[in-house]
């Protein structure tokens, strides 16, 4: 456990770090609580939904992001991440069991996926034993789409960390997304998600958890999606989608006019239009699985299955 409180930081996209705040804990949870001048220059939380811009001490949820709030659990890495990182601590004598995610965020430091920072860093590990640098891990995700030519950073929240919606688990709805994302963002990029769910349905992206949704934010905190990720054939061995359409796991049929009222569409028509314009598009998948070197019988599994959820709306 911290006995002293760890800093949050922000770069932003011109490479300069503001001070944003302070993390500290006890035995029993953990608190975050922002700068005052920061709230001065960021009218806008860095998590709309469950952290209030204001100076006051807020308690994190116990869950689902390790006792602390989910904007800074999107810092942690996933599990098999953490699994590595467990594996790092116990090389060096320490016991992962009794590690405390704000630790975890002082020995990550400045080396997170997005714009947030920690300080000071932790160093839990003996220097003279051979370590793995399992941080590098993420840099090609974040000289991706959260890094600038300045040599800035762009902030970013997942889904999961804006919804505190866990991710091993269904608990998101494209519904209640869509019209998260109209609330912070614009019906214009609502409309683009509505566009991302149907693709998700119709090529079985099936693995469509809430940290696979993120949001970015500008200095000026305009939220926009981040750009579209993890869109690949996943199969669900129960073909259920890990975030369902109006209650319904495997098919948005009947959630259209939802996801139409939610976004600022006239009906559901303009929706059936995305989906006619996806489905043509990949009427040239086969054509590029094969020169992609993919097995004919898989090429033809998964065009089966996306004429097959095509016919079903």
């Amino acid at each position: 456990m911290l006995k002293s409180a760890l800093t949050v930081k922000r770069t932003l996209s011109t490479g300069e770090k503001v001070f944003v705040g302070k993390l500290v804990e006890n035995s029993k949870q953990s608190f975050f609580q922002f700068d005052e001048a920061y709230l001065g220059a960021h009218s806008t939380s860095l998590a709309p939904f469950n952290l209030k811009a204001d100076t006051s001490l807020q308690v994190a949820p116990r869950g689902p992001h390790y006792g602390i709030h989910g904007v800074f659990g999107d810092s942690l890495p996933d599990g098999w991440g953490l699994y590595l990182m467990d594996r790092v601590f116990r090389q060096n004598d320490h016991n992962p069991k009794e590690v405390t995610a704000l630790e975890r965020l002082a020995y990550l430091g400045d080396r997170c996926m997005g714009a947030l920072s920690y300080e000071p860093e932790l160093d839990l590990l003996d220097e003279s034993k051979e370590s793995i640098d399992i941080i590098t891990l993420g840099r090609a995700a974040v000289e991706e789409f959260e890094g600038t030519e300045q040599g800035g950073r762009i902030h970013m929240i997942s889904a999961c960390g804006l919804l505190d919606a866990p991710f091993r688990e269904p608990s998101l709805d494209y519904v209640d997304l869509v019209k998260a994302t109209r609330i912070m963002c614009s019906v214009t990029e609502s409309q683009k998600l509505i566009k991302r769910c149907m693709f998700n349905y119709l090529t079985v992206n099936q693995d469509d958890h809430s940290k696979n949704f993120s949001f970015l934010a500008s200095d000026a905190d305009n939220w926009t999606l981040s750009p579209f990720y993890d869109i690949v054939y996943s199969p669900n061995p129960y073909k259920e989608h890990m975030t369902a359409f109006g209650g319904n796991g495997r098919t948005p049929k009947n959630a259209l006019d939802q996801l139409a009222a939610q976004s600022g569409l006239s009906s559901k028509k303009a929706i059936m239009v995305m989906v006619e314009e996806i489905f043509e598009t990949t009427r040239s998948f086969s054509l590029e699985a094969k020169h992609l070197g993919l097995s004919p019988n898989l090429i033809k599994e998964i065009d089966k299955d996306m004429v097959e959820k095509f016919k079903a709306l």
